[in-house]
């Protein structure tokens, strides 16, 4: 990765110091795509990529599906059921995938939970992103994580 994001720079017309660009392939988790976007932003952020104190942006799908997580956690109640729907289908309408919202949700859940229910919803999840799923059917897989948290 760290040989394509510098030909990314050089043929944008920039060097990107090699710290920056492990910084930002740490914080994509490996995803090319992620962390070429995130190079992009970054440039546009800050034209000097050599400044130490450069902060990564998380992407704001990103963002937005922590705080989905935050909300299946803070209530488990039929009205925020219904909250947490309408946000999903916010997320599939800007053509973010059912799989990598599911991951990105069950991360921060478990980021937030107790030792003992983790591994619950790491299963559940794991369980839901192997199955071909749908955008529909995602929203239930979800949910079951409201459930087990509610346990």
């Amino acid at each position: 990765m760290q040989n394509v994001m510098q030909h990314v720079s050089k043929r944008a017309g920039f060097d990107l110091p090699p710290e920056v660009a492990e910084r930002i392939i740490e914080d994509s988790d490996g995803n090319l795509r992620k962390a070429i976007l995130c190079l992009e932003a970054l440039k546009m952020q800050s034209p000097d990529l050599s400044n130490p104190s450069l902060t990564i942006a998380k992407p704001d799908w990103e963002t937005y599906c922590h705080k989905v997580a935050d909300l299946i956690i803070g209530e488990q109640t039929p009205a925020r059921v219904m909250e947490v729907r309408q946000k999903f289908y916010e997320l599939l309408s800007h053509c973010i995938p059912p799989s990598v919202i599911l991951k990105t949700v069950a991360d921060r859940v478990v980021e937030k939970v107790d030792e003992q229910i983790k591994p619950d919803i790491i299963h559940w999840a794991a369980v839901y992103a192997s199955a071909n799923s749908d955008c529909f059917g995602m929203i239930p897989k979800c949910l079951t994580l409201a459930f087990v948290y509610r346990k």
